[in-house]
């Protein structure tokens, strides 16, 4: 049973650590697979096809390009999630005032801890510091 906590807690830093990173890895991926597919789908005997990608793929070539283009739209979508998260930490913590800067702990606090990288936590715990508050 602690294996399995361990496993969690690895799985939740890391998808916390590396989203940004997935998402574009995922959104080249659905990229290539849907242009794959498409390519395989439209032209089978058509010489910019690969033969032994239509060969393989066969009537198979469309469910490659739903995937992909599936893979890529998700991507897409959590990629603007991250980045409307980051925009919007990046607004809150650049203040030169103490009073705003209460104001907006607990939207920070939140973004920092639960949905962004460690090093917007350390830049947060910064600022804090900067302005005397625990």
């Amino acid at each position: 049973m602690a294996a399995m906590e361990k496993l969690k807690a690895w799985h939740k830093a890391f998808a916390k650590e590396y989203t940004y990173q997935t998402c574009v890895i995922g959104m080249m991926v659905g990229c290539v697979l849907a242009f794959y597919g498409l390519l395989t789908y439209a032209f089978p005997d058509h010489d910019l096809t690969p033969g032994f990608l239509s060969d393989t793929l066969g009537a198979w070539s469309i469910w490659l390009l739903v995937f992909g283009a599936l893979l890529a739209i998700f991507s897409i979508y959590f990629l603007s999630q991250v980045m409307e998260k980051m925009n919007r930490f990046m607004e809150l913590i650049d203040t030169t005032s103490k009073r705003k800067f209460n104001e907006n702990l607990e939207k920070l606090d939140s973004l920092a801890y639960y949905y962004l990288p460690e090093r917007f936590s350390r830049r947060l715990q910064k600022q804090k510091d900067r302005f005397g508050i625990k």
